[in-house]
């Protein structure tokens, strides 16, 4: 009847106004093809000089058949410097936090190929398909199927949320391709509390 649905939209709106979005599927990000170990002990810190890094809305990988191409921007292609020479995209996304502890649970979406592993102002928080120890050049463990890929996978880091400050915050993903002749990668992320 009208009262229930009425009740229902009232929930939703409810539901909807608890969460926060941290960090958005179309938000800036910098990224970069690592060539050396120059930068691994330091790239996914705070106060890391990224200013070089190419720059562009998210999502970022390449495309060489069909499927990411609405997904990656076209500042974040990495195409030529990435298929047949490596397996790895470092990214570093900026976001802000008024006040940390009135966020309450966090949750890392995500959309990938074909892995990664994702750190919140320099500490490891998750990781998918990826090796124990990774390195500038490490590659994804396993493939992620592309249907898959398309879809946003929850990753809850909430036991992480003591790393987060209030002001800058800097979520870091280190995207693994599986292989280098592979046809594609994606890396797409929301970080929502």
């Amino acid at each position: 009847d009208a009262l229930g649905q009425r009740s229902k939209g009232i929930i939703q709106i409810i539901v909807a106004g608890s969460s926060d979005t941290l960090l958005k599927s179309n938000d800036y990000a910098r990224a970069w093809v690592p060539t050396s170990d120059r930068h691994d002990d330091s790239w996914t810190a705070i106060d890391f000089n990224d200013k070089t890094w190419k720059r562009g809305r998210q999502g970022a990988g390449y495309e060489r058949s069909s499927g990411y191409q609405s997904l990656i921007s076209s500042a974040l292609n990495f195409r030529t410097q990435i298929y047949n020479k490596t397996e790895s995209l470092y990214l570093r996304y900026a976001f802000d936090v008024d006040d940390p502890a009135t966020l309450g649970s966090l949750k890392l979406r995500m959309k990938y190929d074909d892995g990664f592993v994702a750190y919140l102002n320099g500490k490891k928080v998750a990781s998918a398909n990826a090796p124990s120890a990774t390195q500038w050049d490490s590659g994804a463990t396993t493939t992620h199927d592309d249907t898959l890929a398309v879809q946003y996978e929850s990753f809850d880091i909430s036991a992480h949320g003591d790393r987060l400050r209030a002001g800058k915050n800097v979520l870091a993903i280190h995207g693994l391709n599986g292989g280098v002749t592979s046809s594609d990668m994606l890396i797409v992320a929301e970080l929502v509390s």
